[in-house]
């Protein structure tokens, strides 16, 4: 599993099913202490490899992935595909 899991859905029109909008949510554990990440309990990592499972055989959303950068300049384009997890 990967260090930061995320999950992505998207919601449909009611009438034509087209995709009209789109969510990718990275999750975190911060630890309160020290105000920095830390990696997520064993509990919390067997319930996400659970979902993870139920979840396997949905397509993954074209998407998913990217990320957004700064468009402080012109030439710099909105969106981003990630580079490959090594």
């Amino acid at each position: 599993m990967r260090e930061m899991p995320s999950f992505a859905h998207e919601i449909y029109h009611c009438k034509n099913l087209r995709a009209r909008r789109g969510q990718e949510i990275m999750y975190l554990h911060v630890n309160l202490k020290t105000r920095r990440v830390a990696p997520f309990s064993m509990t919390f990592r067997a319930g996400i490899a659970e979902a993870a499972k139920a979840h396997e055989q949905l397509p993954v959303p074209e998407w998913c992935g990217c990320r957004i950068v700064s468009a402080r300049t012109p030439s710099t384009p909105r969106f981003q595909r990630a580079s490959a997890p090594e």
